[in-house]
């Protein structure tokens, strides 16, 4: 069973890591290698507080953040170069119970490890990600103005990592006509926040393998219908 996660719990968290991603910033910065921002994304960003774990579990719970490439060194600019340099310096810098960065397809992940008690207490996945804007044409056909054929969207691509041919490269998330944030904005501007965390709770108990991502997706359409 999932349980939620409190927010000083989070809070303690993230007190831990984003000091270590400053120190990083600042070593890649300050060597001419690249400058980055980064952003907490996912369940346990500020507007939604949706961190869980299972409970009396052994793997804690995680949190996501996305590294934006602002400006690199040409020489580091490749995808694997990219990676490898931060996870390098993420390494340099992780503090006594950290375990050294973890490859894989779309993400990198740190964890933070109780020995004694052989358990994870929380973990954090970092994907290293790229914003532009793309002129798209319009999915909807009934536009009056022929200047509304094409819309401009900001299109995010990734470092992804296939680890069947051993190679990285940049990949384009697929476009996606999503208007959960207008419908997260109505679900907290009518109060209906906690009976959000409610029914999320309970479809994530109720479908423990599906990704959490779709089921707060899902769970958010259900209240939006509903009101």
């Amino acid at each position: 069973m999932f349980e939620f996660v409190s927010k000083k719990e989070v809070s303690l968290a993230r007190n831990e890591i984003e000091p270590i991603i400053h120190k990083v910033q600042n070593y890649l910065r300050k060597n001419n290698i690249m400058t980055f921002q980064y952003y907490l994304v996912g369940s346990a960003s500020n507007r939604r507080h949706l961190v869980t774990r299972i409970v009396g579990g052994n793997q804690g719970f995680d949190m996501d953040y996305n590294i934006i490439i602002k400006s690199i060194n040409k020489a580091y600019d490749d995808a694997e170069k990219t990676k490898h340099i931060i996870m390098e310096t993420f390494n340099k810098f992780l503090l006594k119970g950290f375990k050294n960065c973890e490859d894989s397809s779309s993400v990198f992940t740190i964890k933070k490890i109780d020995k004694q008690n052989s358990k994870i207490i929380y973990s954090f996945d970092f994907a290293i990600v790229n914003y532009y804007n793309e002129d798209i044409q319009n999915p909807d056909f009934d536009y009056d103005d022929p200047e509304d054929e094409y819309e401009t969207i900001e299109r995010q691509e990734y470092i992804y990592f296939d680890k069947q041919n051993n190679k990285y490269f940049w990949k384009l998330r697929p476009i996606a006509f999503d208007d959960h944030r207008y419908k997260e904005q109505y679900v907290k501007e009518e109060g209906l926040w906690n009976e959000l965390r409610y029914l999320y709770l309970n479809q994530k108990n109720n479908q423990q393998t599906k990704k959490s991502r779709i089921i707060y997706y899902e769970t958010l359409n259900q209240l939006f219908q509903k009101y």
